[in-house]
Parts: C-alpha cells; structure tokens; sequence
C-alpha cells in the first residue's frame, strides 16, 4: 500500500491548453517532473481510464489494448508542470500539477 503523501501530485488532461475542462485527474507517484509523454486508455464498455507512459509500459501489454476496439488510446504531450521541489505532506491544501494536452493527429 503506498503512503498517501505519494498521490498528493495530479495530472490533468486536457483537448488543448485553453480547454474548460479537463478529460481526466490522476494521482501521481512518479519522478518529478512527470514523463514529456504519456498515454490515456478509456475502456467503451467499462468506461475505465488509465493513464500511462508509453516509454516504460509493457509492449505486449500495449500491443493488446491497441488492438482491441473497446479500447480508445489517446497521446498527451507535456503542456507545464509544476516547479515545486517537493511533494506536497499529506495533510496539505495544494499540489503539484502537470498538464497534458492532446497531441496533433497527422491527416
């Protein structure tokens, strides 16, 4: 079980950087600050989302939920992040933030 310290960090994302709001909030535990990429999964049928960075996820793992039609993969670049050294104690009022915004579809 991680200590909840670990989860005071948020990702936000976002369709573009002026958006109203945004298409998912996650805890974050990782380095700071977080990948310059990263990966939302939605599931149709569950509607369950996940986020991901596509550097260190399994392949084979990817290669399965690319390939599955329920399974709607979306890329995020890194718009900002927060320059605050440290995480914030869990019994804080902030965090540290990163927003993520769509990356462009070549078409």
């Amino acid at each position: 079980m991680p200590d909840t310290s670990a989860f005071t960090d948020r990702l936000l994302f976002r369709a573009d950087p002026d958006a109203r709001y945004n298409e998912a909030i996650f805890g974050w535990s990782g380095h700071w600050p977080p990948p310059e990429r990263m990966g939302l999964a939605v599931g149709a049928k569950s509607g369950g989302h996940t986020a991901f960075d596509p550097a260190t996820v399994e392949r084979d793992a990817y290669a399965a939920a690319e390939a599955d039609p329920d399974i709607e993969i979306t890329m995020y670049r890194l718009f900002s992040a927060s320059e605050q050294g440290q995480p914030a104690p869990a019994d804080a009022h902030w965090f540290r933030g990163a927003l993520y915004v769509r990356e462009a579809v070549d078409g």
